[in-house]
Protein backbone atom coordinates (compact mmCIF):
# COMPACT_ATOMS: atom_id res chain seq x y z
CA UNK A 1 0.00 0.00 0.00
CA UNK A 2 2.98 2.44 1.01
CA UNK A 3 4.53 1.82 -2.55
CA UNK A 4 1.67 2.23 -4.71
CA UNK A 5 0.87 5.71 -2.45
CA UNK A 6 4.32 6.83 -3.38
CA UNK A 7 3.93 5.84 -6.77
CA UNK A 8 1.05 7.72 -7.26
CA UNK A 9 2.37 10.88 -5.40
CA UNK A 10 5.38 10.24 -7.91
CA UNK A 11 2.80 10.50 -11.46
CA UNK A 12 0.98 13.28 -9.37
CA UNK A 13 4.43 15.24 -9.20
CA UNK A 14 5.45 14.34 -12.58
CA UNK A 15 2.21 14.87 -14.48
CA UNK A 16 2.42 18.49 -12.34
CA UNK A 17 5.59 19.09 -13.65
CA UNK A 18 4.34 18.34 -17.38
CA UNK A 19 1.82 21.04 -17.02
CA UNK A 20 3.99 23.44 -15.22
CA UNK A 21 6.71 22.94 -18.00
CA UNK A 22 3.99 23.55 -20.73
CA UNK A 23 2.55 26.92 -19.08
CA UNK A 24 6.34 27.79 -19.21
CA UNK A 25 6.59 26.63 -22.89
CA UNK A 26 3.73 28.75 -23.83
CA UNK A 27 5.01 32.14 -21.89
CA UNK A 28 8.32 31.70 -23.49
CA UNK A 29 6.89 31.11 -26.80
CA UNK A 30 4.10 34.45 -25.80
CA UNK A 31 7.15 36.51 -24.70
CA UNK A 32 9.63 35.37 -27.54
CA UNK A 33 6.70 36.58 -30.42
CA UNK A 34 6.19 39.92 -28.43
CA UNK A 35 9.89 40.56 -28.38
CA UNK A 36 9.91 40.11 -31.91
CA UNK A 37 7.58 42.50 -32.54
CA UNK A 38 8.56 45.65 -30.66
CA UNK A 39 11.96 45.22 -31.65
CA UNK A 40 10.74 44.31 -35.47
CA UNK A 41 8.24 47.49 -35.29
CA UNK A 42 10.52 49.73 -33.34
CA UNK A 43 13.12 49.72 -36.25
CA UNK A 44 10.09 51.19 -38.76
CA UNK A 45 10.91 54.30 -39.89
CA UNK A 46 6.97 54.87 -40.06
CA UNK A 47 6.31 53.44 -37.09
CA UNK A 48 4.90 55.39 -34.03
CA UNK A 49 6.74 54.10 -31.04
CA UNK A 50 5.26 56.67 -29.10
CA UNK A 51 1.57 55.65 -29.60
CA UNK A 52 -0.06 54.54 -26.70
CA UNK A 53 -1.30 50.88 -27.69
CA UNK A 54 2.72 50.34 -28.05
CA UNK A 55 4.02 51.77 -24.88
CA UNK A 56 1.54 49.29 -22.94
CA UNK A 57 2.81 46.29 -24.30
CA UNK A 58 6.25 47.16 -24.39
CA UNK A 59 5.39 47.94 -20.64
CA UNK A 60 4.00 44.67 -20.03
CA UNK A 61 6.79 42.52 -21.84
CA UNK A 62 9.16 44.30 -19.46
CA UNK A 63 6.84 44.14 -16.74
CA UNK A 64 7.09 48.02 -16.02
CA UNK A 65 5.06 48.26 -12.78
CA UNK A 66 5.68 51.78 -12.65
CA UNK A 67 4.01 52.28 -15.78
CA UNK A 68 0.66 50.18 -14.89
CA UNK A 69 0.57 52.16 -11.37
CA UNK A 70 0.48 55.39 -13.50
CA UNK A 71 -2.07 54.10 -15.93
CA UNK A 72 -4.11 52.50 -13.32
CA UNK A 73 -4.19 55.97 -11.65
CA UNK A 74 -5.11 57.37 -14.73
CA UNK A 75 -8.08 55.15 -15.88
CA UNK A 76 -9.82 56.13 -12.41
CA UNK A 77 -8.99 59.81 -12.62
CA UNK A 78 -10.75 59.14 -16.42
CA UNK A 79 -14.09 57.27 -14.80
CA UNK A 80 -14.13 60.49 -12.16
CA UNK A 81 -13.98 62.96 -15.13
CA UNK A 82 -16.62 61.14 -17.33
CA UNK A 83 -18.92 61.35 -14.31
CA UNK A 84 -18.81 64.59 -13.70
CA UNK A 85 -18.94 65.17 -17.46
CA UNK A 86 -22.16 63.72 -17.89
CA UNK A 87 -23.97 65.29 -14.61
CA UNK A 88 -23.27 68.83 -16.55
CA UNK A 89 -26.07 69.49 -18.84
CA UNK A 90 -25.53 72.84 -18.85
CA UNK A 91 -24.90 75.11 -21.65
CA UNK A 92 -21.15 76.57 -21.88
CA UNK A 93 -20.98 78.46 -25.15
CA UNK A 94 -21.94 82.13 -24.67
CA UNK A 95 -24.94 84.29 -26.18
CA UNK A 96 -23.11 86.03 -28.98
CA UNK A 97 -26.07 88.66 -29.04
CA UNK A 98 -25.54 89.71 -25.59
CA UNK A 99 -21.05 89.53 -25.66
CA UNK A 100 -19.32 92.49 -25.31
CA UNK A 101 -17.52 91.95 -28.67
CA UNK A 102 -16.88 94.16 -32.13
CA UNK A 103 -18.05 90.95 -33.97
CA UNK A 104 -18.59 87.21 -33.95
CA UNK A 105 -19.31 84.58 -35.20
CA UNK A 106 -20.56 81.09 -33.56
CA UNK A 107 -20.94 77.33 -35.04
CA UNK A 108 -22.90 74.13 -34.00
CA UNK A 109 -22.18 71.11 -36.12
CA UNK A 110 -23.67 67.66 -35.30
CA UNK A 111 -23.69 64.27 -37.55
CA UNK A 112 -26.10 61.10 -37.30
CA UNK A 113 -23.85 58.01 -35.93
CA UNK A 114 -21.82 60.67 -33.82
CA UNK A 115 -21.92 61.06 -30.28
CA UNK A 116 -20.41 64.60 -29.98
CA UNK A 117 -21.62 67.61 -31.28
CA UNK A 118 -19.32 70.60 -31.71
CA UNK A 119 -19.97 74.27 -30.91
CA UNK A 120 -17.13 76.90 -32.09
CA UNK A 121 -17.47 80.59 -31.39
CA UNK A 122 -15.12 83.16 -32.57
CA UNK A 123 -15.00 86.57 -31.09
CA UNK A 124 -13.23 89.97 -32.02
CA UNK A 125 -12.89 92.67 -29.11
CA UNK A 126 -10.79 95.48 -30.37
CA UNK A 127 -7.42 93.52 -30.97
CA UNK A 128 -8.22 90.52 -28.99
CA UNK A 129 -9.44 87.53 -31.00
CA UNK A 130 -10.91 84.49 -29.18
CA UNK A 131 -11.66 80.67 -29.83
CA UNK A 132 -14.13 78.90 -27.54
CA UNK A 133 -14.62 75.35 -28.45
CA UNK A 134 -16.84 73.15 -26.41
CA UNK A 135 -17.53 69.36 -27.24
CA UNK A 136 -20.64 68.34 -26.10
CA UNK A 137 -21.92 64.22 -26.03
CA UNK A 138 -24.92 64.07 -26.94
CA UNK A 139 -27.21 62.02 -24.98
CA UNK A 140 -28.91 59.49 -27.55
CA UNK A 141 -32.85 60.09 -27.68
CA UNK A 142 -32.56 63.18 -25.62
CA UNK A 143 -32.32 66.90 -26.15
CA UNK A 144 -29.55 67.32 -23.17
CA UNK A 145 -26.01 67.42 -23.76
CA UNK A 146 -23.07 67.03 -21.25
CA UNK A 147 -19.80 68.62 -21.83
CA UNK A 148 -17.23 66.93 -22.72
CA UNK A 149 -14.30 69.26 -23.40
CA UNK A 150 -14.43 73.00 -23.28
CA UNK A 151 -10.89 75.22 -23.98
CA UNK A 152 -10.11 78.37 -25.33
CA UNK A 153 -7.58 80.09 -27.26
CA UNK A 154 -6.51 83.61 -28.13
CA UNK A 155 -5.82 84.06 -32.25
CA UNK A 156 -3.88 85.91 -33.98
CA UNK A 157 -4.71 88.76 -36.66
CA UNK A 158 -3.42 86.72 -39.44
CA UNK A 159 -6.06 83.92 -38.06
CA UNK A 160 -8.59 86.20 -38.52
CA UNK A 161 -8.54 87.01 -42.20
CA UNK A 162 -8.16 84.29 -43.26
CA UNK A 163 -11.21 83.30 -41.59
CA UNK A 164 -13.08 86.39 -42.62
CA UNK A 165 -12.16 85.67 -46.24
CA UNK A 166 -13.90 82.06 -45.86
CA UNK A 167 -16.94 83.69 -44.49
CA UNK A 168 -17.05 86.04 -47.04
CA UNK A 169 -16.73 83.59 -49.94
CA UNK A 170 -19.32 81.87 -48.47
CA UNK A 171 -21.72 84.67 -48.59
CA UNK A 172 -22.86 84.40 -45.00
CA UNK A 173 -24.50 87.16 -44.90
CA UNK A 174 -26.85 86.74 -48.09
CA UNK A 175 -27.62 83.38 -47.40
CA UNK A 176 -31.19 82.32 -46.55
CA UNK A 177 -31.63 81.74 -43.05
CA UNK A 178 -33.79 78.40 -42.95
CA UNK A 179 -33.49 75.94 -45.92
CA UNK A 180 -35.80 72.64 -45.70
CA UNK A 181 -34.03 70.38 -44.70
CA UNK A 182 -35.93 67.38 -46.47
CA UNK A 183 -35.37 63.70 -46.40
CA UNK A 184 -33.09 61.19 -44.03
CA UNK A 185 -30.97 62.41 -41.41
CA UNK A 186 -28.31 64.89 -42.81
CA UNK A 187 -24.92 66.52 -41.11
CA UNK A 188 -26.28 69.57 -39.83
CA UNK A 189 -24.67 73.55 -39.17
CA UNK A 190 -26.41 76.22 -37.61
CA UNK A 191 -24.13 79.55 -37.62
CA UNK A 192 -24.69 82.91 -35.99
CA UNK A 193 -23.25 86.36 -36.59
CA UNK A 194 -23.19 89.42 -35.29
CA UNK A 195 -21.58 93.04 -36.18
CA UNK A 196 -22.18 95.60 -33.02
CA UNK A 197 -21.06 99.36 -33.10
CA UNK A 198 -17.27 99.48 -31.55
CA UNK A 199 -18.16 102.07 -28.72
CA UNK A 200 -21.84 101.24 -27.75
CA UNK A 201 -22.27 97.61 -28.60
CA UNK A 202 -25.43 97.76 -29.93
CA UNK A 203 -25.93 94.88 -32.75
CA UNK A 204 -25.78 96.01 -35.90
CA UNK A 205 -25.95 93.16 -38.14
CA UNK A 206 -27.40 89.66 -37.25
CA UNK A 207 -27.60 86.41 -39.19
CA UNK A 208 -29.05 82.85 -38.52
CA UNK A 209 -28.47 80.50 -40.79
CA UNK A 210 -29.20 76.71 -40.59
CA UNK A 211 -28.38 73.92 -43.17
CA UNK A 212 -28.05 70.10 -43.83
CA UNK A 213 -26.03 68.44 -45.94
CA UNK A 214 -23.61 70.71 -45.50
CA UNK A 215 -20.06 68.87 -45.71
CA UNK A 216 -19.10 69.94 -49.28
CA UNK A 217 -20.41 73.40 -48.69
CA UNK A 218 -18.66 77.05 -48.73
CA UNK A 219 -19.96 77.41 -45.19
CA UNK A 220 -19.07 74.25 -44.33
CA UNK A 221 -15.49 75.48 -45.43
CA UNK A 222 -15.69 78.51 -43.31
CA UNK A 223 -16.55 75.88 -39.52
CA UNK A 224 -13.29 73.70 -41.21
CA UNK A 225 -11.07 76.61 -40.62
CA UNK A 226 -12.11 77.46 -37.13
CA UNK A 227 -12.22 73.59 -36.70
CA UNK A 228 -8.47 73.40 -37.56
CA UNK A 229 -7.33 76.66 -35.35
CA UNK A 230 -9.46 74.61 -32.12
CA UNK A 231 -7.40 71.28 -33.18
CA UNK A 232 -9.69 69.19 -34.36
CA UNK A 233 -10.11 67.40 -37.60
CA UNK A 234 -12.50 65.26 -37.27
CA UNK A 235 -14.54 65.84 -33.65
CA UNK A 236 -16.57 62.23 -34.05
CA UNK A 237 -13.28 60.86 -33.82
CA UNK A 238 -12.25 62.38 -30.57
Amino acid sequence: MKLISLFSIALLFLNSCKEKSKQVSEISIKDSALKEYLTYTSSLPFYDITNYEYQFLKAYYLNDKSFFNITERMIKSSKLNDQKKLSDTTTHHPRIDTMKVDEAYQYYYSAPFCPFGINITISKLGEEIILLTVIYKVIRNSEVKAVHKMYSKKLTSVNWDNFEKSIEFADFWGLERFVIIGCCDPDQLDVQGVVKDRFSHEIRKWQSVKRGFVSNTALYSSFDVLLKFSGYKNVCLD
